[in-house]
Order: C-alpha cells, then structure tokens, then sequence
C-alpha cells in the first residue's frame, strides 16, 4: 500500500534532490502492493518539478512499461517543456520499434513533441503529415500548429493539396485539421489549396511573416 505522505516527495523535492525523488517514485512503481492508480500517480509525480533526470526515468517508462503507462509517461513528459533534452526523449520513443505498432502511445508522443515544441521536432512531424494512419496525422498537424513556424507553411500547403484529392470520409477531416493549422500559423481564414498557394506565394507575404 502507499502511503500518500511519500508521494508528497515529488511536489516538493527540488531539482538537486531528484535522486530522492525518483528512488521513491520506484519503490512505488515497483511494488507489488501498488494499485495501478497509484502507480500512475507516481508516473505524473515525476513532472512536479522537471528536471532532466526525471525526464530519462519517464524515456525508459515509455520503451518498457505496458501501454497504458507509457501514454501515461508521455503526458507527464509534455510538461518538461525547456528542459534540454526532454524532446530527444520524446522523438526517440515515438520511433522507436518497440512503439511502431501501438496506435495510442504514438498519438500520445505527438502530442507531447507538440507541447514542448523544439524546432529539433518538426522535421519528425512534418514526416508524419501524410500517415495513412488518421489518427497519427491528425496528431502530427495539431502538434506543427502549436509550433507556429512559418516553415511549416508551405509544408502544409502540400499536404492539403493532397488531402484535397481524397474525398472519403478521412481525406475530409484531414483537410479540414490542415486547414486550421494553416489559419493557426498565419491568422488567415482561406479554406483551399489555391487560396493558400495564391496567398503564400506572394513574395510580400513572406517577407511580413519573417519580421
């Protein structure tokens, strides 16, 4: 059983004292007394105070732990935004094999990269945009809107123009995701692949958006 004293330890041990923090967090994790909500506790308690550390105990959470855990891990990593390193933890998982077929940790660490937002990231995302998971790309397209970098743009633009040419029900829900993270980055309410080529290829466009 524990003692909810002890995971007081994680809300008010400072950086210097992660070592302390993540021994309790694994006498708690590693128990066989531990309920899965307690369990689950310990894994967000892990992200009261971040540090990169901490970060590196929820990276090894999210290759080894069962699924729910690791999706668990990956909310808690999202709040280490500014911590060095956090990202390349993140991404890491995100390709790693052992991920590659679990759906619901993959659109998990998207979210995350998506709340950290480290340029190191978009490259991964923007790979991600035409997934013919829906779910992923979905993901991956709200995550660049977070980022608001305009190199993301004309990115975007093409995988809208592709979106645009699949009128099921996924290619509609893509397009319109793409769409709003197009509005997002540059404040612009254009609904199509034209309007937006028309728009972005204006040299003056540009050049307001890189001030």
């Amino acid at each position: 059983m524990v003692i909810p004293a002890l995971m007081q330890i994680f809300l008010s041990a400072p950086t210097g004292n992660s070592e302390e923090a993540i021994r309790l967090f694994k006498v708690t994790y590693q128990s066989k007394n531990s309920t899965n909500s307690a369990k689950i506790e310990a894994i967000h308690g892990l992200s009261a105070i971040p540090s990169i550390r901490r970060a590196k105990v929820l990276g090894q959470l999210l290759i080894k732990a069962p699924e729910s855990h690791r999706i668990e891990a990956a909310k808690a990593l999202s709040k280490f935004r500014g911590v060095k390193g956090a990202s390349k933890i993140a991404s890491s998982a995100l390709l790693n094999r052992l991920n590659s077929k679990k759906l619901a940790v993959q659109v998990a660490l998207i979210k995350t990269l998506g709340e950290l937002r480290n340029p190191y990231c978009l490259k991964i995302l923007h790979n991600l945009l035409n997934s013919n998971k829906l779910e992923v790309s979905q993901a991956a397209i709200i995550a660049i809107a977070l980022f608001k970098n305009r190199n993301s743009v004309q990115i975007l633009i093409n995988a809208l123009k592709k979106s645009e040419k699949n009128v099921d029900k996924d290619g509609l829900e893509r397009t319109k995701t793409l769409n709003f993270a197009l509005n997002s980055i540059t404040g612009q309410p254009l609904v199509n692949s034209n309007e937006w080529s028309r728009w972005w290829g204006s040299m003056a466009v540009r050049t307001a958006l890189n001030r």
